[in-house]
């Protein structure tokens, strides 16, 4: 069942010649929350229910183009402001209930190699996630390699 609140969105985006910034925000209500029922804390299927109520989520990105039309910088931040709440399962074998909040933050850093503008482009970028909370040990760090295709 999903309480009733209020969920608020902010997008900006801001290009000019080579730049670029995107920022992104949501601010849940304090009573924005799915729990109970089939979304909530189930022994047997081990599901979750969702806490966003009282977070605030923001991204913001920037980009530079430092090869014109060629070869671009990307920066992105993610904040999730992850709140699940206590009596949220943990992975714990034993189901113990406990405070499972932790604080998600993303720090991407890439290049983009365009072939044929936005049509065809190359990626190649790192991602740090980084969690306070609970267990700061399982920071990670990806690298990844990709490539798009638009028709």
């Amino acid at each position: 069942r999903l309480e009733s609140d209020l969920a608020r969105a902010l997008e900006l985006h801001y290009v000019n010649d080579r730049y670029s910034l995107a920022l992104e925000w949501l601010g849940y209500g304090n009573d924005y929350d799915i729990e109970g029922g089939e979304w909530g804390p189930d022994s047997e299927l081990d599901l979750r229910g969702e806490r966003r109520g009282g977070t605030h989520p923001l991204s913001i990105t920037g980009t530079y183009m430092f090869v014109p039309d060629r070869v671009e910088l990307a920066v992105r931040l993610e904040d999730f402001d992850d709140n699940r709440g206590d009596g949220f399962y943990t992975n714990d074998i034993n189901g113990v209930e406990a405070d499972t909040d932790f604080d998600r933050k993303n720090l991407y850093v890439g290049l983009n190699y365009y072939v044929d503008g936005h049509d065809m482009k190359f990626h190649l970028g790192q991602l740090k996630e980084s969690r306070d909370g609970i267990d700061d040990s399982d920071d990670t760090t990806f690298w990844g390699v990709g490539m798009s295709l638009s028709f």
